[in-house]
């Protein structure tokens, strides 16, 4: 859907390392974090509630419901 207008706008020379450097950075942590909160509630609760946040974490997202 964005193709187009990516396509459309200013496109850098040369791409820097210090943006991409961020993403990973960003990407890497937020994962790593996610990881060990979910496998830490894991080890303090029975799996079926872990299940049960996994599953309905997209319904409270997608409602609006913060």
């Amino acid at each position: 859907m964005l193709v187009p207008v990516a396509a459309a706008g200013p496109h850098p020379a040369a791409f820097r390392l210090t943006p991409i450097l961020a993403i990973l950075v960003l990407g890497f942590a937020g994962s790593g974090i996610a990881y060990f909160l979910y496998y830490s509630l894991l080890a303090h609760i029975p799996a079926t509630h872990v299940v049960a946040v996994t599953y309905l974490l997209p319904v409270g997202e997608f409602s609006g419901d913060w």
